[in-house]
């Protein structure tokens, strides 16, 4: 039998909410109960309200869409942070608990509803890891909805790389844990390394000590059980980081012994010529019959330190050289070399290229070469992912993955309607025959919308893009803000301007930041944030996700694709289509629609090829799992 603290409780759970029913469809009818019960929680008592969360947790429904546990969340985040959930809200809220990638738009409120859902799991006996992009996410949801879920009396906790093994220990007994996706994969990782440490030890110590009665010791495993995970940007870290497997490597804090033999493969690199040495196929490079003489020619001194063939140096110096690029994919910080994500452009200093790719980037930029790093544990996002027994996700750019995100994780997309109709404005793409002449239009534009008053956000695809458009405004004396990775601590503060009215911010891959840009009334009475593309991307998901930055909630805005014969995506992957471009002269509209088609074509098969190499990389780790088992 149930105890309540108060009549009033008693009140509550046998008149108005009748036994823990089976739920209803996420109609008008089940939208306006749990709108009812909300509304008779607003007497009780914090203790009252907590105590009813105990009660409904001592007697889970069989599935979590049941109005009991909605509406102790509506309550809790309305007398917390003052905010009404829409009716979108607490749809999406229902498939993140049901299991699925939910989109929804930028700017619905994306991290209330991550909330809900893992409030509403929990009620439902399902402990819940909240993952976002970065810790400054993770770290500022902890914050704001830690006295939500307090107020529940749920316990939460955050896991982030700075904290000891004990910390992280006591987040994870918490009911609600936040953190970055990455950070969640590495303390799995960890984990297992203590397992396999321990089960090195040799049997007859561990017999001895049991005949001796000595207590084993228990192994220190952080983590726990894997019940439930909800991750933010889920297309971004279910898809477009699913090719970079997590790993922990020992190792690369000491100078390389053999460092002699990375410069002198990048001295050789230097000196090899594209299509008379070697070729380059997409990433490959392929050999031709001169270069093969050249490396012949491979000085005992040198071969003395090599790991592996003298080839393979010298293949890797060659992809330093040609393929990646400072303040693209990498920047240089001091003496160290940090590797830059491709997608959010953000800075990871801890991160490291492997099989030497890493030391032959150092060479080429003259700071000092560390010793490689060992890998000694390694699992991929789509296997780390597949662990939990119930998983979900949040994006607001899901539709057009759904057939990959079905097979690989098993989930279905479901599209969640705008609370308010979207009045965005998309302007007919400008292409333009080279960057300058794109540049010289863009600061033209930009500053005749900020005479008007309206703000505007560029987006670029780099930072060594962002810089050079800041230096171009900088020259003209066009007041502006940048943001590019290098700044994280700053982000919010930047982010918090470029919603002010003629403000100029320009930022690399904006897209997956998941801080809203407030738009202030000034802004909105003259037509709201202006949005500036000014290079494509691999995937157009990326594209549409820096478009959904303007126009939130109903508010106005507008956005736009400046694109230039040479941009990089097309040198890349259609050089005669970027021949055309670039060769024109006052092209037809005809012509310029044409154009765009192509793109949006050639954009498609990209995403299709990295779709196929996913799943390749997913089949082949499937396999690879199935072998360690049968081996044992």
């Amino acid at each position: 039998m149930l105890r309540y603290s108060s009549p009033f409780q008693k009140q509550v759970f046998e008149t108005f909410w009748p036994g823990q029913s089976a739920v209803h469809a996420c109609d008008a009818v089940w939208l306006s109960r749990c709108r009812t019960f909300a509304e008779k929680l607003k007497i009780c008592s914090d203790s009252e309200l907590s105590h009813a969360t105990a009660l409904v947790r001592k007697t889970p429904p069989a599935t979590g869409r049941n109005e009991q546990s909605f509406a102790l969340a509506i309550e809790a985040i309305r007398r917390v942070l003052g905010m009404e959930l829409y009716n979108v809200q607490l749809q999406a809220g229902i498939s993140l608990v049901q299991g699925t990638v939910t989109q929804v738009q930028t700017g619905e409120g994306k991290t209330l509803i991550a909330a809900l859902g893992a409030i509403v799991n929990v009620l439902t006996g399902r402990k819940t890891h909240v993952m976002t992009v970065n810790s400054y996410l993770a770290n500022r949801d902890f914050q704001l909805l830690s006295p939500v879920f307090q107020l529940l009396g749920l316990c939460v906790g955050l896991t982030d790389s700075h904290l000891d093994a004990i910390a992280k220990k006591l987040a994870y007994q918490s009911d609600i844990v936040y953190g970055p996706g990455y950070e969640f994969g590495f303390d799995y990782l960890r984990d297992r390394l203590t397992q396999l440490s321990a089960e090195k030890q040799r049997a007859g110590d561990r017999i001895r000590k049991r005949l001796r009665g000595i207590q084993l010791e228990h192994l220190p495993l952080i983590q726990g059980p894997l019940v439930a995970a909800i991750v933010d940007e889920a297309d971004s870290v279910m898809l477009d980081e699913a090719t970079t497997p997590l790993l922990i490597s020992h190792g690369g804090q000491s100078t390389a012994p053999n460092r002699t033999v990375y410069v002198a493969a990048s001295d050789m690199a230097s000196q090899l010529q594209v299509d008379l040495d070697f070729k380059r196929t997409g990433e490959a490079i392929q050999w031709m019959k001169r270069g093969l003489e050249k490396l012949a020619l491979i000085q005992t001194p040198i071969a003395s330190g090599l790991q592996r063939a003298w080839s393979v140096y010298v293949q890797q110096a060659l992809r330093a050289q040609h393929q990646l690029e400072r303040d693209i994919h990498y920047v240089v910080d001091g003496d160290q070399i940090q590797i830059v994500d491709q997608q959010t452009g953000r800075i990871f200093s801890e991160r490291t290229w492997n099989e030497g790719l890493h030391q032959a980037v150092q060479a080429k930029e003259g700071v000092t070469i560390t010793a490689e790093n060992h890998v000694v544990a390694r699992i991929t996002r789509q296997r780390y992912l597949g662990l939990y027994a119930h998983l979900s996700g949040l994006t607001g750019t899901a539709e057009g993955s759904e057939s990959e995100l079905k097979q690989i994780y098993k989930l279905d997309v479901i599209v969640i309607q705008t609370h308010r109709p979207s009045v965005r404005k998309i302007i007919a793409p400008q292409i333009f025959v080279d960057r300058p002449r794109l540049e010289a239009a863009l600061v033209q534009e930009a500053q005749r919308m900020q005479l008007q008053g309206r703000p505007v956000l560029i987006g670029t695809t780099s930072i060594r893009s962002t810089e050079r458009l800041s230096m171009l405004f900088d020259r003209e004396q066009i007041p502006h803000q940048s943001l590019t990775g290098r700044q994280d601590s700053d982000e919010a503060e930047v982010i918090a301007r470029a919603g002010q009215s003629s403000c100029i911010t320009i930022a690399t891959n904006m897209a997956g930041r998941g801080t809203d840009i407030h738009v202030d009334s000034t802004a909105k009475s003259l037509g709201g944030l202006h949005v500036i593309i000014t290079e494509l991307n691999e995937s157009s998901r990326i594209e549409r996700q820096l478009i959904g930055r303007t126009a939130r909630q109903g508010d106005p805005g507008s956005s736009q694709l400046f694109i230039s014969g040479d941009d990089p995506f097309l040198l890349r992957y259609a050089p005669e289509l970027a021949d055309r471009i670039a060769s024109s002269n006052k092209p037809c509209n005809s012509m310029l629609e044409s154009w765009v088609s192509a793109i949006r074509r050639l954009q498609t098969k990209v995403e299709k090829m990295r779709t196929e190499e996913r799943q390749k990389m997913f089949a082949h780790d499937d396999w690879l799992d199935s072998v360690k088992r049968e081996i044992g």
